[in-house]
């Protein structure tokens, strides 16, 4: 059902395509085209009936020409034959003949007066029939040329019909994101704290955190949609999951839906204020009951270590962080330790800036009783730089200890590419990647065709 006040801008959709039609000229072109073909057609016949008379004509006028041929040959020859008369006229006989013979010199030149004349329309006619001919053939190259028109017509055409047939699919998806926006509901907290409902989840962000509210508030913003769907497609019901860098919980809260309550989440988190939201969003999204939540940061020993701050919550980590300079002592384990209750774990999603190879360095124990472990860790080269970590250096680590084959997650389409050139992610800012240690594992992931 179309959104009563949708209508008013379909009506002016469908305005402006009928007006593109229109000023696209594509009827005025055809019009055009069969006026050209009747004309044409009218021309040819013209020049045919124009070309019989001018033959006529020319016919008439090399019939007049030999009549005047043979009157000037007659003209010529007269003198010879009255040469021998003239001897034996009188004088008065050649008076009264004087006349005559200026009449007949002047016809003479009369005569050949004429002459020169029809030749010289003969010769313009000649032109004008070669000129005709030229337009004739032009004419003729005109219409030869129009299937050419007629198919780049067809095409314009078909293109403008194909635009049209996708039409309904842009409307619909206006329509969505205008329904998501009006089903998209901020909520303002108490002790400081800003509930966002968005279609997979409540979110919840401290106030402070003003660009994160505005980012998931805009009515159609979500965070790493395609990593939360490769996830969701590898767990299932009693699955077991560690989300390392909980952050607020946006993807602590899908693991949990996906394992259900027969399974398990242990989201681990160091920033206390990251840590309350992350419990009032189990709480609202109602997961708490699978979800267990453990407050310090990831390191490749237990203790306690420098956490230093980035340009918003998301972005702290224990290794070194340039933005800012600043931080505090947080409480250090590592992964063995916080998972020695847990018999196995299936995925294990690092989100910590940098500081994934100490987490890895700390889980081997975890990663021997997880024969079917997958690990969904951020590759960033700006934080490895930090850490003097080349990505080489970062992906071998991850080979040593069994995660021979690598995928990035694309989160515009939530599939996933093997990753064969490591050179080519030198200039990449971000990209989440899948490590299996088996093909076998991997065959679950959402794979580009």
């Amino acid at each position: 059902m179309v959104v009563p006040f949708l209508r008013p801008l379909f009506f002016r959709l469908e305005l402006r395509i009928i007006g593109a039609i229109q000023r696209s000229g594509l009827i005025t072109i055809v019009q055009n085209i069969y006026n050209r073909q009747a004309n044409n057609a009218a021309l040819l016949a013209l020049l045919d009936s124009r070309t019989t008379l001018i033959e006529a004509r020319v016919a008439a006028g090399n019939e007049m020409i030999q009549q005047c041929c043979q009157m000037l040959s007659a003209v010529h020859e007269m003198p010879l034959h009255l040469a021998p008369m003239e001897a034996r006229l009188s004088d008065g006989t050649r008076m009264h003949l004087a006349p005559v013979e200026a009449r007949l010199i002047d016809l003479a030149r009369r005569l050949e007066n004429s002459n020169r004349d029809i030749q010289s329309q003969l010769s313009q006619i000649d032109k004008g029939l070669d000129a005709s001919a030229q337009a004739v053939a032009a004419q003729g190259m005109g219409i030869q040329a129009l299937p050419g028109h007629l198919d780049r017509i067809q095409a314009e055409v078909a293109t403008q019909s194909l635009e049209l047939q996708a039409l309904p699919g842009h409307l619909g998806r206006i329509q969505a994101g205008i329904n998501q926006s009006l089903g998209r509901q901020v909520i303002y907290l108490a002790d400081g704290f800003v509930a966002i409902r968005t279609p997979l989840e409540w979110v919840l962000l401290p106030n402070e955190e003003a660009a994160f509210i505005a980012h998931f508030a805009n009515g159609f913003s979500l965070h790493e949609p395609g990593t939360i769907g490769v996830i969701q497609k590898v767990l299932a019901p009693g699955d077991i999951a560690l989300d390392v860098g909980a952050h607020v919980g946006l993807l602590t809260i899908p693991m949990a839906r996906s394992v259900g309550l027969t399974g398990r989440v242990l989201a681990i988190e160091p920033v206390t204020r990251s840590i309350d939201a992350l419990r009032l969003a189990t709480q609202l999204n109602d997961v708490w009951r699978q979800v267990e939540i453990v407050q310090g940061a990831i390191a490749d020993k237990a203790g306690a270590s420098e956490f230093y701050l980035g340009a918003n919550s998301m972005l702290g980590s224990v290794a070194i962080n340039s933005e800012t300079g600043e931080g505090y002592e947080v409480k250090t384990f590592t992964i063995d330790d916080v998972t020695q209750h847990l018999p196995r774990v299936d995925v294990v999603k690092l989100d910590i800036e940098g500081a994934e190879l100490l987490a890895l360095a700390g889980m081997g124990e975890l990663i021997a009783r997880s024969p079917k472990l997958m690990i969904v860790a951020e590759f960033t080269p700006a934080h490895l730089r930090k850490m003097n970590v080349t990505p080489e250096d970062w992906f071998g680590k991850f080979s040593d200890h069994g995660f021979k084959f690598s995928y990035a997650i694309s989160e515009t389409s939530g599939v996933c590419t093997p990753i064969d050139d490591i050179a080519s992610l030198r200039e990449t800012v971000s990209v989440n990647v899948v490590f299996c240690q088996s093909a076998e594992r991997a065959s679950v992931l959402p794979m580009t065709s």
